[in-house]
């Protein structure tokens, strides 16, 4: 909930921000969805992760912290190569 407000105060305020120098509001969104949602949606998808992965080390589920760490890495990494390889071949 607290990432849902902070990516929202973000966007307002980016959005004054730029609308104050005379840019048309359709570059505003898109620009701003461009940040907000690539930079902050990373961050608070990383924080999430860390902060599972922490929770589980804490409650003494060591095993099951370091599965969480390896399938979120292979599966990121998967996903990657999948989109590099279906951009590659248009």
């Amino acid at each position: 909930a607290i990432s849902l407000v902070v990516l929202y105060l973000g966007f307002f305020t980016y959005r004054a921000l730029v609308m104050g120098r005379g840019v048309k509001a359709f570059d505003v969104i898109q620009s701003a969805a461009v940040l907000l949602i690539g930079f902050l949606g990373a961050f608070t998808t990383f924080s999430t992760f860390s902060y599972e992965t922490l929770a589980l080390m804490r409650e003494g589920a060591v095993w099951r912290a370091g599965l969480n760490i390896g399938l979120s890495v292979a599966l990121c990494l998967a996903a990657a190569w999948a989109g590099v390889s279906l951009a590659s071949r248009g």
